[in-house]
């Protein structure tokens, strides 16, 4: 059995699957509701795995409580069906058609599939999702409780079981629905993955109480491949890297021994030499956002040239592209960037009008507790420099009523250039200074260019005392 699993995987790779040439292709998703209890019904999905953002459509029911969706797709996808009460997850390959009926009294257990193209693929999903829902309650452990109070040689014997019964019904479901080439793999794939999923996860919980592990213990990971044979990546797959990848390379290293000492760089090329095509797009895509997000960018300009270099998914490079061409745009020794500002007076002009000599630049609002704490700060350092006509102190306001600038202002009593930012300016602070939340604090030179983007806060004063100082003798 093991050898079978073994070699069906890599030769998936090579000859089963269809690559739908990257063209739209017409998919029909249509059925009846009976027994509605909203008039509308929605089908929801996501073309990026890296997107939060899901797509989602809505379709009303006719006097018969039908409804049809027409999608235009280029490989499959994982999409949830709703009534807007409960919802089903439905397997789509691109010029599907499918007929599904719900009865919402039982939902799940009413679910049938018919139709010309894909029905059979979704009543393998359903049948799959009713068989192993209360796999607790058919005489099997629960395999999250186990996490936490198996020993390793039960929790190995419980997996084992549960794994066998899985590819037990996955062959029997390959004998009695007409399946697609593609979807036997998506089918397969899952039941591994999320078995080596939740083997890693035990292994994680047990090493951090120092609990022996047999040596034997990773040969689950025989009987699959890190790369998957699909042409999409599954949501199961994408959890079973976040495992895998950090795993793979702990047990690889000799000198690290813990995830959170792991290199961001070690990871990277990890990756790149254990995974493929996609699948190593996407990690690598994580990898680097997780850099942006923590403000490493600068100690890590080799991973981002790379990245832009080789990554070949558009959809994931185009992520990586734009914010670090934002960063890199507000970074350090960059001209700073302009947008328009309103004075007291009610004023416009650019920002840059402000400038000339050495500059402290503090975003605010006055609705913002945490933004108004920090104005003792700048009260203080204005203080330590009252007497140096050379530093300038812009302090910029994203409120959107003038009236409750104007008025915080006047009970703070904070001196210096009072600026409020142009809501009819459409410029993104987040794009043009890389701004991710306020208070913010940012040094220009006298020149116009960044000097530190970001700047300590003014309540570290001791900190930003010292950046001002690196500043003036600039």
């Amino acid at each position: 059995m093991k050898y079978y699993f073994t070699i069906l995987l890599v030769f998936t790779n090579i000859i089963l699957l269809p690559h739908y040439l990257f063209a739209q292709y017409k998919t029909i998703i249509s059925g009846r509701i009976i027994n509605p209890k909203e008039e509308a019904v929605k089908l929801s999905y996501s073309l990026n795995a890296l997107s939060d953002e899901k797509i989602e459509k809505y379709a009303f029911l006719d006097e018969n409580n039908a409804f049809e969706f027409e999608i235009f797709i280029e490989t499959p996808i994982e999409a949830e069906l709703s009534d807007l009460h409960e919802f089903t997850y439905i397997y789509i390959e691109p010029k599907d058609n499918i007929e599904i009926e719900i009865n919402t009294d039982s939902f799940d257990e009413s679910i049938v599939y018919e139709g010309k193209k894909g029905f059979d693929n979704n009543n393998y999903m359903i049948r799959y999702f009713l068989r192993f829902k209360d796999f607790e309650s058919k005489g099997y452990f629960d395999i999250e409780s186990l996490m936490y109070s198996a020993s390793v040689d039960k929790f190995v014997q419980v997996a084992d079981s549960i794994k066998a019964e899985k590819l037990a019904f996955y062959k029997q479901m390959q004998a009695d629905l007409k399946l697609s080439k593609t979807f036997e793999i998506y089918a397969l794939e899952n039941i591994l993955y999320e078995d080596a999923r939740n083997r890693f996860r035990f292994y994680s919980y047990i090493t951090y109480y120092n609990e022996p592990v047999p040596e034997n213990y990773f040969s689950f990971l025989d009987n699959i491949s890190p790369n998957t044979a699909l042409p999409f990546l599954t949501t199961e797959y994408i959890s079973f890297l976040y495992h895998y990848i950090p795993n793979g390379y702990l047990r690889m290293s000799e000198n690290v021994i813990h995830y959170n000492n792991i290199k961001p760089s070690d990871l990277y090329y990890f990756t790149k030499k254990i995974l493929i095509g996609q699948s190593s797009d996407y990690v690598c895509t994580v990898i680097l956002s997780n850099l942006i997000e923590n403000s490493l960018t600068q100690t890590h300009t080799e991973l981002f040239e790379d990245y832009l270099r080789t990554c070949t998914t558009k959809e994931f490079k185009s992520i990586i592209e734009k914010k670090y061409t934002e960063i890199l745009r507000s970074s350090s020794g960059s001209v700073s960037p302009n947008f328009n500002v309103i004075n007291t007076n009610g004023d416009t002009a650019l920002i840059s009008s402000y400038f000339g000599k050495p500059t402290v630049v503090y975003f605010w609002a006055s609705w913002s507790r945490a933004c108004v704490n920090e104005l003792a700060g700048i009260m203080l350092l204005q203080q330590q420099y009252i007497n140096n006509d050379s530093l300038n102190f812009l302090l910029v306001s994203v409120d959107t009523e003038i009236l409750e600038w104007k008025k915080a202002i006047d009970n703070f009593g904070i001196e210096g250039t009072h600026l409020l930012k142009d809501t009819d300016d459409n410029s993104d602070l987040t794009s043009l200074y890389n701004i991710d939340k306020i208070p913010y604090t940012l040094l220009i030179d006298k020149n116009g260019f960044i000097f530190k983007n970001p700047a300590s806060l003014p309540s570290e004063i001791e900190k930003i005392r010292i950046e001002v100082e690196e500043l003036l003798m600039r």
